[in-house]
């Protein structure tokens, strides 16, 4: 929210002096943050709610994080849900929110995707979530740190669940974790 404010501040400095050329240019800077940033506090909020009750069913959740993703950033998202006969207990549940919310924020952030699509799919033993896009990609031993990355991994092995990344550079980046239940 501070850079977000500090560009505004700046964009209506130059809108005061006149320059279109450059007020344009700081603008242009501020949309992508501005995006992300309303799709953080977004996520926020929906977390503060009860958006992970037992009434809300897991179709429901993926659908309204998916179409809350595609409404900020204007990225189509496309979503496939097969659940199986079996309810997904609440740490699961809590588990895949997450790793989805994360795996959205860094397709905006990091992938100049032009499409995602989220698969789920369950049956008696797991539920597998997967998050695909067709950005520009990364070479997964070439990345040093990865906060969100590790975060992912650290939720789905908390909960006996495997986490992976397939990527390389030029072939965007798919995102999986397998739960059981």
């Amino acid at each position: 929210m501070y850079a977000l404010n500090l560009g505004v501040e700046h964009s209506a400095q130059l809108a005061e002096r006149g320059g279109a050329p450059a007020l344009s240019e700081s603008l242009r800077r501020l949309v992508p943050l501005s995006r992300q940033t309303l799709l953080g506090i977004r996520h926020y909020i929906y977390d503060l709610g009860p958006a992970l009750l037992d009434h809300d069913t897991l179709i429901d959740m993926i659908g309204t994080q998916a179409r809350e993703f595609q409404a900020i950033s204007g990225i189509p998202t496309h979503v496939a849900i097969h659940e199986g006969d079996r309810p997904i207990p609440m740490p699961a549940r809590v588990c895949l929110y997450r790793v989805l919310s994360e795996a959205l924020s860094n397709v905006l952030k990091h992938s100049e995707a032009s499409s995602v699509t989220i698969t789920i799919t369950a049956d008696s033993e797991s539920v597998h979530l997967s998050v695909k896009d067709d950005g520009v990609g990364f070479d997964p031993a070439e990345t040093g740190i990865a906060y969100g990355l590790n975060g992912m991994r650290q939720r789905a092995e908390d909960i006996g669940g495997t986490f992976s990344v397939t990527s390389a550079k030029s072939a965007g980046v798919e995102v999986a974790v397998t739960l059981p239940l």
